[in-house]
């Protein structure tokens, strides 16, 4: 563990680590998870958690942290640089608060991105504060596989999520979600920007319970999304938010060509050798091989070459 907290009035200090290699974080034992630690437990404001590396890997519930765990006071920033992050077996970057101060901010600029088997990045709020804001650009791509990206509060307002991908946005099993569980708090916005959004059994969902629910704007050239996949926001007892896809209006039915419906089976069916000699029995004799000719010399043969029956 590296921690910083504050106990009392005074602020927290800041955690800021710098690799030029790579940061790992891994393993959990009965009490405690390996991590980066920024809290508080009282009027201060926790530490903010900054890193800068070539690549980050958090995994077996290895956490990076920063939150209000019991005061008033705000919980701190978590902003990460990294070229290539993965986070996986339940590996989490977090962002909290459980009373009065606002849970912190997250940001992560890299290029390549990788949730997997459970891992998380969520900002939340318990109490009165309101969640943070999650803001994620990368370079290249943001793929999760069984993981989501998410911000709740229980009665304030949800924090907002900003996704920029210069390229792909693929989610497989997986959920970015901003949302208010109940009390009057507004669900978070929620905007994406890729080149390619592809959904598969996956959620995009900015809810809210009385209060209004979030923005859904997604910006994309192209826009997959089987039927298993949401994209929703509602409120439960509010004015539901606003769902907008801009991408271009590309029909792939029209594109489709039916193949013709080959009903003489009994043709490729015939035996055509035991046609040929009149005898009840036939046999198939493969001599030769198919594939690329051996020589760019060696003219081109017909795909039954080698093929000879009696």
């Amino acid at each position: 563990i590296v921690s910083s907290g504050a106990e009392g009035s005074g602020n927290g200090g800041n955690i800021v680590i710098t690799a030029d290699n790579s940061l790992a974080i891994s393993g959990q034992n009965p009490y405690f998870y390996s991590g980066l630690f920024a809290n508080t437990n009282a009027a201060g404001q926790s530490g903010n958690v900054t890193i800068s590396t070539g690549q980050l890997s958090i995994s077996e519930n290895g956490a990076i942290e920063a939150g209000n765990i019991a005061g008033t006071g705000n919980g701190g920033d978590i902003s990460i640089n990294a070229d290539n992050m993965t986070l996986s077996s339940q590996g989490f970057i977090s962002t909290a608060s459980a009373d009065k101060g606002k849970a912190g901010n997250i940001k992560i600029d890299g290029s390549k991105i990788s949730l997997f088997d459970e891992a998380s990045i969520s900002s939340s709020s318990s109490g009165t504060g309101d969640a943070g804001t999650i803001s994620i650009n990368a370079l290249d791509q943001l793929f999760l596989e069984d993981s989501k990206i998410t911000t709740e509060a229980n009665f304030a307002d949800g924090g907002n999520i900003f996704v920029k991908i210069n390229n792909t946005l693929r989610m497989v099993d997986s959920d970015i979600t901003a949302t208010v569980g109940g009390g009057l708090g507004n669900g978070g916005n929620i905007s994406i920007d890729p080149v390619f959004v592809i959904l598969d059994n996956s959620l995009v969902i900015a809810n809210a319970y009385q209060g209004n629910g979030g923005n859904i704007h997604i910006v994309a050239d192209y826009f997959f999304s089987d039927t298993n996949s949401i994209v929703n926001a509602s409120s439960q007892l509010g004015v539901d938010g606003t769902i907008n896809i801009e991408t271009p209006n590309i029909d792939l039915n029209s594109s489709f060509a039916f193949l013709p419906e080959y009903n003489k089976i009994p043709v490729l069916k015939s035996d055509q050798c035991q046609f040929r000699t009149n005898e009840t029995a036939s046999s198939l004799i493969k001599s030769g091989r198919g594939g690329l000719v051996p020589s760019l010399f060696v003219p081109l043969s017909t795909p039954i070459t080698g093929l000879e029956g009696y």
